[in-house]
């Protein structure tokens, strides 16, 4: 009985395909761990999960960089909003090898640059991390450049532009390159144009064909007027750049708000409908703020607030914030209701954040916020 023999080259990429699956499957399980022991309060042991699932990874797979990132920043929201400063000092010294390991070096950096540093502390950082785009590691690599083409940590348009050029020329296709190429065109819209003297160099553009561009207006009524049950899956991601202030962006927040309403019942558990779940609550607080009552009135919002809270979504998200959108979201709504008398429903949702995350910063920001609510005083969002 003969046998169908395979050329090596394929039998090989066949391989590789089956254990890039297998490492992707591992950084879900790592991912789903550290949330359970996020949700029990066991905060270093959640985080002491995540860097332990990334020290395993091969390091010269890209097709791992787009789902390891979600790992990332979901440990550095855990720095950031959850562990308390000692805990995150014993990490980044007892846990972390930053000496020894490039990687563990990295995500000290990326930390001390989310966390916000002085002049002469970020201009170390940035020396740093630009050092380490040299580095063989593809994740130190990548997330280098990655995070030396973001807007928001660095305002200098060819500094960026100078970083996001060699991403996209070197991995064009990773997720993480089309989040940079979209960051840096929704910065781009948002700032007003300056006339440029004829004598000055030009940084090159991004691809057009690679950068999602925001939908139109029009799109975005015929979008709402479909009634579509499973919008694009790219759609909220794409629409960021309208999502981010509703009361700038009137011409597309009745569109956006049919959009959202029927994203955020889909039943699939992705970062794009806890995004819609996210827009919701704050176009609520945007209706309340406005002196109108948003669509369905409280019943509604705290539906979307309970489905918010209660959702784990199951795919990587390479959005930087979303964690921290969630939390912010729900403090926000409980500040604005204690503005509008309702401070027992205010304290209600401070409370559900402190039994989402015990032990936490989140925990101890809320337990104040209750007694400055029980004072008839306004808390701050957690920042």
């Amino acid at each position: 009985m003969s046998r169908l023999l395979l050329p090596f080259s394929l039998t090989l990429l066949l391989c590789l395909t089956a254990a890039s699956q297998d490492w992707e499957q591992q950084l879900i399980g790592d991912r789903d761990a550290a949330n359970t022991l996020f949700e029990s309060g066991q905060l270093m042991e959640g985080a002491t999960r995540l860097i332990a699932g990334m020290h395993a990874l091969p390091t010269d797979q890209p097709a791992l960089v787009d789902p390891a990132a979600g790992n990332v920043q979901f440990l550095i929201f855990a720095l950031e909003y959850l562990m308390t400063e000692e805990q995150v000092n014993t990490f980044t010294t007892q846990v972390l090898d930053t000496e020894n390991n490039e990687f563990d070096n990295f995500i000290a950096n990326l930390y001390n640059l989310q966390i916000g540093q002085e002049s002469f502390g970020k201009t170390i950082t940035t020396q740093d991390l630009q050092q380490m785009t040299a580095s063989s590691n593809v994740f130190v690599r990548v997330g280098t450049l990655f995070i030396l083409c973001e807007p928001y940590y660095f305002q200098d348009p060819i500094f960026v532009q100078q970083h996001l050029d060699i991403l996209a020329a070197e991995f064009p296709t990773l997720g993480v390159t089309q989040e940079a190429l979209l960051m840096a065109d929704l910065a781009a819209q948002q700032q007003p144009p300056e006339p440029e003297p004829e004598t000055q160099a030009k940084s090159v553009a991004p691809d057009p064909a690679l950068i999602a561009a925001e939908p139109s207006p029009a799109e975005l009524q015929q979008m709402a007027a479909s009634q579509r049950t499973r919008p694009d899956s790219q759609f909220l991601v794409r629409a960021r750049g309208a999502l981010g202030d509703l009361r700038n962006d009137t011409r597309r927040t009745g569109a956006l708000g049919v959009l959202a309403e029927v994203a955020a019942n889909d039943d699939r558990r992705t970062p794009e409908v806890a995004r819609a779940r996210i827009l919701l609550v704050r176009k609520a607080i945007s209706d309340w703020e406005g002196g109108s009552t948003p669509p369905g009135g409280m019943v509604r919002v705290l539906r979307h607030v309970d489905d918010l809270l209660s959702m784990q979504w199951e795919e990587h998200t390479l959005e930087r914030v979303i964690w921290e959108d969630r939390i912010k979201a729900v403090m926000d709504l409980a500040n604005l209701l204690v503005a509008r008398g309702n401070t027992r429903v205010a304290i209600e949702l401070c409370e559900r954040l402190i039994a989402k995350y015990p032990n936490s910063q989140v925990a101890e920001r809320c337990t104040q916020s209750i007694e400055e609510f029980r004072q008839g005083r306004r808390s701050v969002s957690l920042e």
